[in-house]
This record gives C-alpha cells, structure tokens and sequence, in this order.
C-alpha cells in the first residue's frame, strides 16, 4: 500500500531533487519501506487500552489518538497526547504516549458500554471523569442517598489500580510476513530482509526499562515490536513495568532491514506524526496474539527524570549532493510514500 514516485535521470528538475532530498535523508539510494509507528498499550486491573493497527476492535487503536478506559466500558478519551512518529527506512527513533487524560465520549462498541452511565436513565455520564493508566476513578458515594446530583456535582476518587503493564507494544502500519530461519526461530519480513527492532528504551514514570531487542509479535501481520505481553509465554526477560499515573510513557528504539542497506547507521527523522485519518485497529483488549520469538539480551531498569532524547535526522547539503550525483548519473531515485 504505498505510493511510488519516480524521478529518473537528467529528466529530473532541480524542484523535483530537492524534494527527493528532503523526503529521503535516510535511505539509501536502494528502495526503503516507510511508514508509521506509535505505543499500544494494555494495563492489568484497570484493563485500559490503545490497540495495535489493524485490531478487530477499531474504538481505540493506532493511529488514532484514542485510548479505551476500563476494558472500554468506562468510555474514551479521543484527545490523547500522543506522538506517533513517520517511519523513514532504518534509524532511530521515538514515540510517546500520555500516561492519564479526561473521559470524554462513550465506547458504543464495547462489550458493556453502559459503564460510561451512572444512572438508568442515562442522565449522569463518566465525562469529565479524569483517567490514568494506572488506576480506574469511580463517582464517590453520596453521604445523603436522598440527593440527586447533577453531573457537575460528581466527584471522582481513585479506585482499581493496576500493577503492571500487560502489552507495551511498539504499534506499526508496515505489513511482514512471519519467516523461519535455519533454527527454526521466526522473525519479522520485510521486502525479503528480516526486520529487528533493537537498542529499546522505555520510559515509564522517570524509570527506564533497556532491552537489547523487543522481539516481533509473530501473530501479526504488521511489524509489532513487543516491550511487554504477559501472554507470550516464549518471550523471555521482559521487564515487568510499573504503572505511571501522570507524564508520558516514552520509547526510543532502532529499526534494521527496512532500508535498502540494511547496514545503514542513519537516524531517522521523528518530527512527523502518523497520519490519524485512517481506520485504526490487531488484537483485542482482552488478549493477545503470542509468538515464539524470544527476547535476545538482557533488560535493565534505571530512573531518569527524562526520557531519552530523540535523535534527530541529519538534513542538507550531504544528502542533496549524493542524490545530485545519483541523478546526473541517471539512475532512477524511488521514494516510497504511505497513502
């Protein structure tokens, strides 16, 4: 599903160069698969959600900026602060998530909606309610039964917590195909090449959680780099990850295989955001494919008060002069774009 521009040899104008350049800092001069990647997640407890692409339940998945509380029962919040990132090829880099929000619309498509309700009548609602990754807020009890609130007059309290996270997943639109290799181990596929996600850091509430890989999810159709998912049993040392009720939960992490060198070192640049206008949706959020890649490394948890920064992509007169030369020669430059 991607757009293929080409630009070939001396028929190539100036205006046409400088945006190949622009577009297309970290790829070789070989093909590179593009796309868009951000964080799903899923919380024990409070069962609050952001699904992977493609998911069966498309209220709360990426790429759009919604996020399902209490298994989707409580409602939705579709303002979530997030930042999804345009993947570019192989490079660095990073995506982010708020880690609580506001109650803002009712999930129709959940098994029980009427949790967003307080009142058969449907006249007092979970809007407004505030909402965290780790704790689920309930309407408190009113001290006189006899009075009728209004919903202005509902005040929200803490109530189920979480203590872990189930899935922390790093979510793309890039579709692979599951391949064995000579050990029978599988992996990720992309246009032939096996796709790795590596050099993974998590920032989850000032913590940092480091793994040397976060293998694929061998159950999806889209490169799907897990962090954390109880229900694969076969991935060894993940990190059980702390809840965070405030701030952002941040992932840096490094793709290889997508470029047509796979043995670029390049960093991609991460200022653009995943396009939201598309259907979303892979797993339910309830349970979850498993795989039987296993986690190569070790993880390491460490606290920082930041998340890691992003790397930035190096732009301008380098990549411009090697497409320049690539052009006069003749060669025929092809930059993959999303739909």
């Amino acid at each position: 599903m991607k757009l293929k521009r080409i630009f070939a040899g001396m028929a190539a104008s100036a205006i046409a160069m400088t945006a190949v350049a622009a577009s297309a800092v970290t790829v070789s001069a070989a093909d590179a698969t593009t796309g868009n990647a951000g964080i799903s997640f899923q919380m024990d407890g409070t069962w609050n959600y952001r699904n992977v692409f493609n998911s069966e339940d498309q209220s709360a998945a990426f790429p759009a900026k919604t996020v399902a509380m209490q298994g989707g029962a409580y409602g939705l919040d579709t303002a979530v602060d997030c930042t999804d990132v345009a993947i570019n090829g192989d490079g660095t880099y990073q995506v982010a998530i708020a880690a609580s929000g506001t109650i803002n619309a009712v999930n129709e498509s959940a098994e029980e909606p009427n949790g967003f309700y307080l009142n058969e009548d449907k006249t007092l609602t979970r809007e407004g309610s505030p909402w965290a990754m780790g704790v689920a807020y309930e309407p408190k009890a009113s001290e006189d039964s006899s009075v009728e609130l209004t919903q202005d007059q509902i005040e929200w309290v803490a109530g189920t917590a979480s203590k872990k996270f189930n899935m922390l997943t790093i979510t793309t639109d890039i579709p692979c195909t599951i391949e064995e290799d000579a050990d029978g181990v599988e992996q990720a596929m992309v246009n032939g090449k096996v796709v790795t996600c590596t050099n993974v850091t998590a920032n989850v509430g000032g913590t940092e959680y480091k793994l040397e890989l976060a293998p694929q999810n061998t159950e999806s159709e889209y490169l799907t780099f897990q962090v954390v998912n109880t229900y694969n049993k076969d991935y060894e040392d993940q990190p059980v990850i702390t809840p965070p009720t405030e701030g952002m939960v941040t992932i840096d992490f490094t793709i290889n295989g997508l470029s047509g060198d796979a043995t670029s070192s390049s960093t991609a640049d991460t200022s653009s955001k995943a396009d939201t206008s598309s259907a979303a949706a892979t797993t339910s959020s309830k349970a979850a494919g498993t795989t039987s890649s296993k986690a190569a490394g070790t993880t390491s948890a460490s606290t920082s008060s930041t998340a890691s920064d992003n790397k930035a992509a190096e732009t301008g007169a380098t990549a411009g002069i090697a497409l320049a030369g690539i052009a006069l020669a003749g060669a025929a430059i092809v930059v993959a774009k999303r739909k």
